[in-house]
């Protein structure tokens, strides 16, 4: 048995898309029982008969809960010190990954026996080259913000300007506003965007102009995206390799601002980058 979401990417308290699947390929009879489904008003019985290798296919459109948690490595949800992580469930810690952010419990009966199993709900895509590929199902919010550079310097007074990206991931249209907050003696401009989405995965860029303190002083430069009940603040970076799932964080979104005299002298520099290497980028910043 497996279930299915039509996107990787979920909104509490939206509509998703489900489908279930279930195959008996012994010719035992068997019976499906009961479906339930945890994050979605879903707990049926359903008493559906099984022939041998007859697929049983349900579609499932239901509204996930409100108030479900936004998918990261629970190791590193909370701000932590070098060497060691803050987890705020204990129960979590001996997992090497996280729960599913939505699980299936199916019952089958078979004879006079019943047997239950639990089923992750993951989202299935198909390359040309590596073929079926899942990967879990991840709960963002409804917009997501991204940054370029999550630290800029600024050697002197001049002004500079930090684009910022929002992302729609939820199915519906969406207003809101995009509210940037300075560090204390800085100016940023403007502080409150306003904005509009009309379909998911939509892209929308605003500049933002930061002239710094005159001062040698350090601050963080925060974003948010204020849609309904919704107040977006975090960005959404992917751990992606062939060899493990997906790793998904969501990390507050926030610029490092730092203003410090640097004097250059070298206009032109030799240097050979290595992996993932990010100095260039800082240099050329």
């Amino acid at each position: 048995a497996e279930i299915t979401a039509d996107r990787f990417h979920l909104v509490s308290g939206e509509a998703g898309e489900l489908s279930f699947q279930a195959v008996n390929r012994s010719p035992v009879q068997v019976q499906l029982s009961a479906l339930k489904l945890s994050g979605v008003l879903l707990d049926s019985v359903l008493l559906q008969p099984m022939g041998q290798n007859r697929q049983v296919n349900i579609q499932i459109r239901k509204q996930l809960l409100k108030g479900l948690p936004l998918s990261a490595p629970y190791w590193l949800r909370e701000p932590h010190p070098q060497g060691y992580f803050t987890v705020n469930q204990p129960e979590l810690i001996t997992l090497p990954e996280n729960p599913p952010a939505l699980e299936g419990t199916v019952t089958f009966r078979i004879g006079e026996e019943e047997l239950t199993m639990k089923v992750p709900v993951l989202h299935k895509s198909t390359d040309p080259v590596k073929g079926e590929i899942y990967r879990p199902v991840e709960i963002l919010p409804p917009v997501v913000i991204g940054i370029d550079h999550p630290v800029v310097m600024f050697p002197d007074n001049a002004m500079r300007e930090i684009t910022v990206r929002l992302t729609s991931v939820s199915r519906n249209s969406r207003p809101g506003v995009l509210v940037v907050t300075g560090p204390s003696g800085w100016s940023v401009t403007p502080s409150r965007v306003p904005f509009e989405f009309s379909k998911p995965g939509q892209v929308l860029s605003f500049p933002v102009r930061v002239t710094p303190s005159s001062e040698s002083v350090t601050g963080d430069l925060k974003f948010s995206a204020t849609t309904g009940e919704w107040v977006c603040n975090t960005s959404v970076e992917e751990i992606t390799y062939d060899h493990i799932p997906v790793q998904t964080l969501q990390p507050p979104a926030v610029v490092r601002l730092v203003r410090s005299p640097v004097a250059i002298v070298g206009k032109h520099i030799g240097y050979v980058p290595g992996a993932g290497d990010e100095i260039p980028d800082a240099l050329r910043a």
